[in-house]
């Protein structure tokens, strides 16, 4: 009689793992009497010879087993995924304004926190994926969004550009002419202009693109023009206001000889301003000396020199 063992190897699976992934390396040992295969007992996976693929979160029992001729031996080992929801924070973004909302993803399995690795920001909720963040400083703002789940993370980062720009206009200016000097901030790495946005439609800059041009042709009264810098999409803008109080041009008339002591004057009306009379040389009885064609008399023998002044805040 012949008798043959067909005992295997005895199968000895390896030690139990906690990872933080949802692959691992498996250590059974090697068979030298039969072959050795895997299987699930407990959770899912796929097996590529002695790895595990897709592993589910929490406990995944595996079984080694080890066959020879219709024999077995097997052994069992535990794996347990603590792997978090990956992070994942979208495409960088860049914004004009110095606040954000973040964009992180929301974890199904585990929490998750903002923090700032560059540039300057306050979090409303440094727990919530979508927080609003504020206070960006100009250029980069760099946040890593980092879920957490039994000590294992996942995290991604993502930018956030704040194309700071702030145009200023500079003062309000008053003025007794059409033109103005315009002295606006620089507009750095964004493209400045200027435009005319009320009361001047007469109104010429000698260089719309430069930030301290002059500007020529004001039309009398209030002014507003306006500078704008552009960058990278995003638009900031200022007004100034140029007060033109130039008066009406003054006209006192055509001088005059006449054969006696008065005349009715002809000077022009004024539109923009008060007007007034004034004896410069000689003497005279202005009748009403607002009036631009008022009576004058008593006018001495030779020459008289009368003017005529209309003002206007200061202007003449």
């Amino acid at each position: 009689m012949i008798i043959t063992n067909d005992q295997p190897t005895f199968a000895e699976a390896g030690g139990d793992q906690i990872i933080c992934t949802n692959t691992v390396n498996l250590f059974p040992n090697t068979p030298t009497i039969g072959a050795g295969e895997w299987s699930v007992v407990k959770g899912s996976a796929f097996f590529s010879g002695n790895t595990a693929y897709n592993l589910a979160r929490g406990e995944n029992l595996f079984r080694w087993l080890i066959h020879n001729n219709g024999c077995y031996s097997a052994d069992t080992v535990m794996i347990t995924s603590n792997m978090p929801t990956t992070s994942y924070t979208g495409e960088d973004k860049s914004v004009c304004v110095d606040s954000v909302f973040l964009p992180g993803n929301a974890p199904t399995y585990g929490t998750g926190r903002w923090t700032m690795l560059s540039g300057s920001g306050i979090f409303e909720d440094e727990y919530d994926p979508n927080s609003k963040v504020t206070n960006l400083a100009s250029g980069q703002n760099r946040f890593r969004w980092t879920i957490t789940y039994n000590n294992c993370v996942s995290f991604s980062e993502v930018d956030i550009n704040y194309n700071f720009i702030r145009a200023e206009a500079g003062d309000d200016q008053m003025l007794c002419e059409g033109t103005a000097s315009l002295n606006a901030n620089d507009a750095g790495v964004g493209v400045g202009q200027w435009s005319v946005v009320g009361g001047s439609g007469s109104a010429n800059f000698v260089n719309p693109n430069q930030s301290n041009t002059d500007v020529i042709n004001l039309d009398k009264g209030i002014n507003t023009l306006r500078w704008t810098i552009t960058n990278s999409g995003c638009v900031s803008y200022d007004n100034v206001v140029i007060t033109n109080n130039m008066p009406t041009a003054a006209y006192a008339g055509s001088d005059r000889s006449v054969c006696g002591e008065e005349i009715f004057l002809n000077a022009n009306a004024a539109v923009i301003g008060t007007s007034e009379w004034s004896v410069l040389s000689g003497s005279a009885t202005i009748e009403d000396i607002n009036l631009a064609t008022t009576k004058v008399s008593n006018l001495s023998i030779g020459r008289n020199v009368l003017r005529w002044t209309i003002s206007n805040q200061n202007c003449i």
